[in-house]
This record gives structure tokens, sequence and C-alpha cells, in this order.
């Protein structure tokens, strides 16, 4: 242990204040205020006594969430979002981004280190992470993908088992380690439930796709952290007009703002995106060129970034091919991808969940492993 911060420095606790005072819930609604911070402009002045960038990182003032709380009023939820809070958000997002970058930038010219690895969940912060692999240098970047408390269980059994193994793991290449339900379990549900459906036809999903339907996808074992990633996810055709509208108006039902993300296929991210890097966790923003404003127009953000996934052969064989096939029929190499859940419910985790959720909102199509259910 080299440095130890204390709570009351900490940085993941002032952006959870600021997403309190912009009327979000602190600890779940984070992401909120980093898409919101794409709208405002920044203002150092708004944090003048209350927190300040240093050369080498950052300070948190005496009494700081105090002042912040006598400074600013809280929005209520319900109330339309001002330009005040847009401003807050685009500031507390770009001292969040300086504050890391300076302080990791010490540390690496201190220790004299290429490689690096991120877990907490600021580190779930995709402009923040995206500013470390851009500015910094490294030669190796790791996000860990269960960027909270759930990463202390997984590192330790990753450690234990490298002790103990004679083949140690170097490299976490995906993070499908949730549960799986097997086709005879699906269908018994089915058939009790008396719910038609039929085997799945990767033909029949594609040309879906195409027409504009919501689909969505629970099969496999489920992802661990907070981030869909292909296995519980709901999926769309990411340039067909309007679709970010009708997710949000028939199935989401959240702000109209917020972006949805692309799963792109691994080796066709250089030709969609600018100074492309690798990202299989969907832990990194990334500028889209001409050709992926235009293939991913719905899945872009307003400042032309988008929250990539990445998507290998060797991690996710079915996923892949889905998308493969995409590509094949429309020459888009990629598909929208957000979170198959709804109104701030978790994501689907069990069939029924995934069933109930299914006719509880406008999805058109379900996929349950090997079968399809369509409204």
């Amino acid at each position: 242990v080299t440095e130890t911060i204390k709570i009351s420095q900490s940085l993941g606790a002032l952006y959870s204040e600021i997403t309190s005072i912009c009327g979000f819930i602190p600890h779940s609604h984070e992401g909120k205020l980093m898409g919101l911070a794409a709208y405002g402009n920044i203002n150092l002045d708004l944090f003048k006594g209350i927190a300040s960038l240093k050369n080498d990182g950052y300070k948190l003032h005496p009494k700081w969430r105090l002042k912040i709380r006598n400074r600013f009023n809280k929005r209520k939820f319900k109330l339309e979002i001002t330009q005040t809070e847009k401003d807050l958000a685009a500031t507390t997002q770009f001292f969040l981004e300086e504050a890391i970058i300076r302080k990791t930038r010490k540390l690496k010219n201190d220790y004299q280190i290429n490689n690096i690895c991120l877990a907490g969940g600021t580190f779930l912060n995709c402009d923040t992470n995206t500013r470390i692999v851009n500015d910094l240098g490294f030669k190796n970047i790791f996000i860990q993908p269960a960027s909270n408390d759930a990463g202390v269980s997984i590192g330790a059994a990753a450690e234990t088992y490298n002790q103990k193994s004679n083949n140690p793991i170097n490299k976490m290449k995906h993070i499908y380690l949730g549960p799986c339900y097997t086709d005879k379990k699906i269908k018994k549900l089915l058939d009790e439930a008396k719910i038609n459906y039929k085997p799945y036809d990767e033909n029949f999903i594609v040309q879906s796709l195409i027409d504009g339907k919501i689909i969505a996808r629970f099969s496999g074992e489920m992802e661990g952290g907070p981030r869909a990633l292909g296995n519980r996810s709901i999926l769309a055709n990411p340039f067909y007009k309007g679709m970010k509208d009708k997710i949000n108006n028939q199935v989401k039902h959240r702000e109209d703002w917020r972006p949805f993300a692309p799963s792109v296929l691994s080796e066709h991210c250089k030709d969609l995106f600018i100074n492309y890097v690798e990202s299989p966790f969907m832990l990194l923003t990334l500028k889209v060129n001409k050709l992926g404003k235009k293939y991913l127009s719905e899945a872009v953000h307003i400042d032309d970034t988008a929250r990539i996934q990445s998507v290998s052969l060797d991690t996710n064989k079915e996923y892949y091919n889905l998308i493969n096939a995409f590509y094949k029929a429309t020459g888009c190499p990629g598909l929208l991808n957000t979170s198959f859940n709804y109104n701030e419910k978790p994501i689907c985790c069990t069939p029924q969940q995934a069933l109930q959720t299914f006719f509880s909102t406008g999805i058109d199509i379900l996929i349950l492993q090997n079968f399809v259910v369509v409204k």
C-alpha cells in the first residue's frame, strides 16, 4: 500500500453528492450525471471553496459536503432539469477526470509503471477511463468490469485459484459468470404458462431487427457487473431512425437524453471509431467517425461518443454470430444494446423475470435460450 485516501477525500463521494443535488439517486444514478454532463458548460467557479485541482491531484476542502448543500438547491426529482444542473454535471465530470488524471500521472511517474488496473465504482465512469487510456500512455490497462464491492469477491476467488492452480489466470477475457438455464427448464416454464413459442431462428431475428422490432435476448450465463453485455440485453437496429425514442417510450421509460450503447464486432470497431481501443466490458466511450455515426446513429451520444462493447468470437460465440448475421444482411457490424430491464428494475436474472418484463413492456420479441416468443 503506497497511499490511502480518506473517505473525506473520496472523489466517488463527491460525484454521488452532486448526483443527489441534481435530483438523482446517489449510488445508483451516477451514470445519469455522466450522460447529462455532455449538455452543460464547465465552470470551476461552482466548486470554489469546495474542491480544487492541484498539479499532482486534487483537494476536497473542509466541510465540502455541507458547502455543496448550502450553495445549491436540490432539484426535486420530477422538476425539469435546468441549465444549472447541466453545468454542475459538466463541471463535476471535468473535475473527476482531471483529478484522476493528475493523480494517476503522478503515480505513473513516481513508480515508473507501464501497466495499471482500475477497480471501484468510480471506474464505471467511462469518460474518465477513456481519458486515462488516451492521455497517460500506459501499455496495458485493465478495468475490472464488476467495479463495485462485487469485485472484491471476484478478486479473492481469482487470487486463490492462481495460488492453487498450475494454470493461473492471466487475463479476464469475459464476465459471463452468472446463472444459466437449460432449454429443458425454459420449455417446462413456457408449457406450464401456456405461452406460444417457436425454435430460435437467426434469420427471423435478423429480419425483425431490420424491420425495427425491439428484441430482448436472454441467453447463456448472465453477465457480472452492471453492464448488459448481450446475454441479458434489449437489442435493436442501431441505424433505424427513431429507435432510441421508441425504446425509451415503449420499454425503458427513462430520460430521453440518456444514450444507449452499441455492441460491435471487434474486428470492425476500428472502421467505426477514432483511435479505437479494445473495450469488451463497455467501460470506455470512444468517438465515432463518419461511418460510425451513420451505422450507430441511435446509439451515439450528443458529443459523438458511444459507450462501446467490442464483441469477439472467442468470448461470446452466439452473440457474435447474431451480430455477424446482421452485418452480412445490412453492412452494419453492430447492434444497439441496452440492459434487459425497465423502470429502475434490476436486470432480468431468471426466465420468469424475462417473461414478466417482456409482457409488461413494448418489447416485440423475446429470445429465451433456443426458444422465441413473439407478441
